[in-house]
């Protein structure tokens, strides 16, 4: 039997769960309907949301992570094999993402209108079924919302569109040419969002307009992989600098103000990509993720904490009234506490009993596993 080749970055689990929980914050405020919020409560709602743009943020952060991995495992698959084999890369995805997405799609259009009609509330999912089924939605979100349990999902279409492309290009084109042709893709992405500066719709949702982060993770892999240069720069990088780095982009993203949108996303994933090479290669880092027991357990879980948890929250604020939790200051964070837990709680479950069946049979399609 064929040894296979590990690869493992160790502080990547907990940067996913800290986007994941940019999202689940922006998400929560969405529900927040104190009344008379006080300044200070304004203040820390701006500052949690990053001034209400944190979930778009903590998705570009999962877009450029994805970017980041899958380049990674299939340049490591060119070097190791010399060649991609495409349909054990689509079954791999396949066993990943196709079952928890499928099932949340049941409850969205099936089990949640009836659970909503039991209790005496009309509920109809309103974006088209058949662009979920397919993994078109973020298109049908830019003509219509969906609903808020199922409004997460736009962007598992985004990712499937590029886990069917992404392989391919690899296959095709020679190694030689894909630095090239992801750069293609950055300046195409930037030339689309520039064309439709001001339509929010199409710059939030249509491929082209977010295929950047997913390109930018993609050079990202390629330099880490092919130049020691840009390892050994960011393996010796003073930890002054790194603190310079972290608190720019965090300056960036609180005062991105739209003005500058086709730009804004490049910069966004820019800064990404200097976390995740950072987190990966720093000798220097003032911490580490894989040092958080906490977020490197939970970033495990994180595709069911990310499906799951908008289905969480929206359940909890219907029920929060017949548990007799009203809408003060205190009762908002019950309710967002009791949504994050009970989301953690469900993502478990789901993961320990049904994804963890298909993610055992992803290793008969792996030529590289993480170990």
């Amino acid at each position: 039997m064929q040894q296979k080749s590990k690869i493992f970055f160790e502080n990547l689990d907990g940067l996913r769960f800290i986007a994941f929980f940019m999202v689940f914050v922006f998400h929560i405020f969405m529900y927040f309907q104190v009344k008379d919020p006080s300044d200070t409560f304004d203040f820390i709602y701006k500052a949690l949301s990053f001034r209400h743009k944190g979930g778009f943020y903590g998705v570009s952060f999962f877009f450029v992570l994805s970017g980041f991995l899958i380049s990674y495992l299939l340049l490591s698959e060119l070097h190791l094999r010399g060649k991609i084999n495409v349909a054990y890369f689509y079954m791999r995805r396949i066993l990943r993402i196709w079952p928890l997405y499928y099932f949340v799609l049941v409850l969205g259009f099936i089990g949640l209108p009836i659970f909503m009609e039991t209790l005496g509330h009309a509920f109809k999912e309103t974006g088209n079924p058949w662009a979920f089924i397919f993994f078109v939605a973020n298109f049908d979100a830019i003509r219509v919302i969906p609903s808020e349990p199922l409004g997460v999902q736009w962007s598992i279409a985004v990712e499937e569109q590029f886990y069917l492309l992404w392989p391919l290009v690899f296959r095709i084109i020679p190694r030689r040419f894909l630095l090239y042709f992801m750069l293609a893709v950055v300046n195409i992405s930037f030339i689309f969002r520039y064309m439709h500066y001001g339509d929010y719709d199409s710059l939030g949702f249509h491929s082209l307009a977010v295929m950047n982060d997913l390109a930018i993770g993609g050079i990202a892999a390629w330099f880490a992989i092919n130049s020691a240069r840009v390892r050994d720069f960011f393996r010796d990088l003073p930890k002054p600098y790194i603190v310079v780095g972290y608190i720019t982009g965090l300056v960036f993203m609180y005062c991105d103000n739209g003005v500058f949108a086709p730009m804004s996303r490049l910069g966004l994933s820019l800064f990404f990509v200097f976390v995740i090479l950072e987190q990966c290669y720093s000798e220097h880092s003032f911490y580490k993720m894989g040092r958080s027991k906490f977020l490197t357990y939970w970033g495990k879980y994180t595709y069911g904490l990310y499906l799951y948890h908008m289905i969480v929250i929206f359940i909890v604020f219907m029920l929060s009234p017949l548990l007799g939790i009203g809408n003060t200051y205190s009762d908002f964070i019950i309710k967002a506490v009791s949504s994050l837990i009970i989301s953690m709680a469900v993502s478990y479950a789901s993961y320990t009993w049904f994804e963890s069946f298909f993610l055992k049979l992803k290793h008969r399609f792996s030529y590289i596993v993480k170990s």
